[in-house]
């Protein structure tokens, strides 16, 4: 079948051409016969193809009335195939077990906004083709000038890999940034601080503060009335800015969300001195946060002051050791840390492109980067 249209790159339309890569995208996403996958952005037909012979069930979501029209002609006969006309920020995602997207690069956020607010983030393995300052952004730490809403939902929701990069000229027409190939996992193991901040982002796309009273109201995550918490008295201690809490997920900024963060780091620590040293009475609003939040050369796990209630409290209370308790509090403690340091964002910013294949970004023979 002959294309009757070139894409438009206007449109964010640059299709994968290089079938070396193409298998390798395949290889990378480990669609097995059986699985329910979604592709995001079918183009041309070339990646549906490759996913279609494995014998997975592919249904191909495409906004362009004309590719999805030549996809529907293209793969009429085969009955694994399903195409879809549509927008892929208005799809359902909870059917399927695995996303593979050479989407349109403008709508990363949008997509990955939509897979929180409409809470399908259990699928297996997500395995998406973007751009060089996306994943900039989704590595962001919190002091970086570029933690934003991608940075949020990407530290809170998964794990990420980058698995290798794409040249430009894999694409036609060639796009003017470096793509990667990356897979998304969802988390499987929460800490509170991720509860709190993934509970919220779950609620939908309403103010903040809301947001904040309903995951605390019911206290699946911190036992607030057995503290002696109200709820006004939560909110007010919570949001060092007030406006942040007025706004909605979708309208914070680079700033706002930081702060957010940063807010709601204070609060988790702060309910877990509190809940363990309960004859301590401290105001939350003189504790000095520096020594918390990473800031000048003091490190997370370098605090001695802190407990987490969320480790096994007989079994923390029963270590014969300073040294066995330090290291469980030190252990405790870099579930902070992510937030504030990650090794990969100094090669996306080029600071270290020397670490690249000891960071893991091993590109292999049939990917390799423009020279």
């Amino acid at each position: 079948m002959e294309l009757d249209k070139n894409p438009n790159p206007i449109k964010d339309q640059h299709f994968m051409t290089d079938e070396t890569i193409i298998n390798k995208i395949c290889d990378i996403s480990e669609v097995k016969p059986g699985d329910n996958v979604v592709e995001i952005g079918g183009g041309a037909g070339a990646l549906t193809k490759h996913l279609a012979s494995i014998g997975a069930l592919i249904t191909v979501i495409e906004k362009d009335t004309y590719y999805a029209s030549y996809l529907k002609d293209m793969f009429k006969n085969n009955p694994n195939v399903t195409v879809i006309e549509g927008d892929a920020l208005n799809f359902n995602y909870d059917d399927y077990n695995k996303i593979v997207a050479n989407m349109p690069y403008s709508i990363t956020e949008s997509f990955l906004f939509k897979l929180v607010n409409s809470k399908a983030v259990d699928f297996d393995k997500a395995t998406l083709i973007l751009p060089h300052g996306t994943i900039r952004k989704m590595l962001a730490p919190l002091s970086s000038g570029e933690f934003g809403l991608t940075s949020l939902i990407s530290k809170v929701f998964f794990d990420l890999e980058v698995m290798g990069e794409v040249p430009r000229e894999a694409f036609y027409p060639e796009p003017s940034v470096n793509s990667y190939i990356v897979n998304l996992r969802p988390k499987r193991d929460f800490s509170t601080i991720n509860r709190l901040l993934s509970n919220m982002l779950l609620q939908g796309d309403i103010p903040i503060k809301v947001a904040f009273r309903n995951v605390i109201n019911k206290e699946d995550i911190y036992k607030t009335s057995k503290n002696r918490f109200s709820s006004t008295n939560i909110a007010s201690v919570f949001f060092s800015d007030n406006k942040i809490g007025n706004k909605k997920f979708s309208q914070l900024g680079i700033g706002d969300t930081t702060k957010l963060v940063e807010d709601a780091i204070k609060f988790d620590i702060y309910v877990k001195e509190k809940t363990r040293r309960e004859t301590q009475e401290r105001d939350y609003r003189q504790v000095d946060w520096s020594i918390y939040l990473n800031r000048g050369n003091t490190r997370i796990s370098d605090i001695d002051d802190y407990d987490d209630k969320d480790d096994d409290e007989n079994q923390y209370n029963n270590l014969l050791t300073s040294h066995q308790k330090r290291g469980v509090k030190e252990k405790l403690l870099r579930q902070y840390e992510y937030f504030y340091y990650n090794p990969l964002y100094e090669v996306f910013e080029n600071r270290h492109p020397e670490e690249k294949e000891y960071l893991g970004i091993k590109l292999n023979d049939s990917i390799k980067p423009r020279k």
